[in-house]
C-alpha cells in the first residue's frame, strides 16, 4: 500500500511510542467525536503500516481523530503511506507546529 485512502478500525492503529506533543483533555475528545459522529471525518488521519504487526498500522499524525472515531465507535478515515522508521518523527513535529500557529 502506498498513498491510500483507507477506512480502519481504530483498533488496528497503534500509537507506536510517538504523540504529536498537544495535551488534550478527554472533554476535548468527546467534543471532537461528537462532531465526527454528526459531520462525518473530513481530514484523515496519517498512518503507516506497522513494522511488525501484519495488517496492521502505526499512527504518524491525527491521534485526536484517532481517539475520537475510537470513542464515536466509528471507523477512521486514514491515509497510508510507505514511510521509514525516521520519516514519522518530523512529520510528527511538522504537523504539531502547524497546529500550535
Amino acid at each position: 500500500m502506498s498513498d491510500t485512502i483507507a477506512e480502519l478500525d481504530p483498533g488496528l492503529v497503534h500509537a507506536g511510542g510517538h504523540t504529536d506533543g498537544l495535551d488534550v483533555s478527554q472533554a476535548e475528545i468527546a467534543t471532537l467525536a461528537e462532531s465526527l459522529r454528526n459531520a462525518g471525518q473530513k481530514v484523515p488521519i496519517l498512518a503507516r503500516p506497522h513494522p511488525a504487526k501484519p495488517g496492521e498500522y502505526e499512527i504518524v499524525a491525527g491521534q485526536r481523530r484517532l481517539a475520537a472515531c475510537h470513542l464515536a465507535g466509528m471507523k477512521v478515515r486514514a491515509e497510508i503511506e510507505e514511510l521509514n522508521d525516521a520519516a514519522p518523527s518530523w512529520i510528527r513535529q511538522s504537523r504539531t507546529l502547524r497546529a500550535r500557529t
